[in-house]
């Protein structure tokens, strides 16, 4: 029965061994689409690998952000960005700005 902690220091119980992508799933389904890995207990794993004890887990997902010029590039996250604000610690190339991003990291 491994018990997950998420970066927000809150902890998912599960029955049994559970993936990565389970883990996503558990907490919600757009989650679980936008998933890319996952880091367990600070080492990078796919999503498919199964967690059997008990263990941080950090979620990598896509990030979609607006160019200066209308169009979109696509980055992926960082696992493990800052909770507090929301700040995946993604590079955006000058110029481009976070989708709902309001400037200070508190857009998503």
């Amino acid at each position: 029965m491994p018990s997950i902690t998420l970066p927000d220091g809150s902890v998912r119980d599960f029955d049994g061994a559970v993936t990565g992508r389970g883990v996503a799933a558990d907490i919600s389904k757009s989650l679980e689409k936008a998933a890319v890995c996952v880091r367990v207990d600070g080492e990078l794993r796919d999503l498919d690998r199964e967690i059997d004890n008990d263990a941080s887990v950090e979620i990598a997902q896509f990030s979609v952000y607006a160019d200066a010029n209308g169009g979109f590039l696509e980055a992926l996250a960082d696992v493990g960005g800052d909770g507090a604000t929301g700040d995946s610690g993604v590079e955006v190339p000058n110029g481009a700005v976070r989708q709902g991003d309001t400037g200070h990291g508190l857009g998503r």
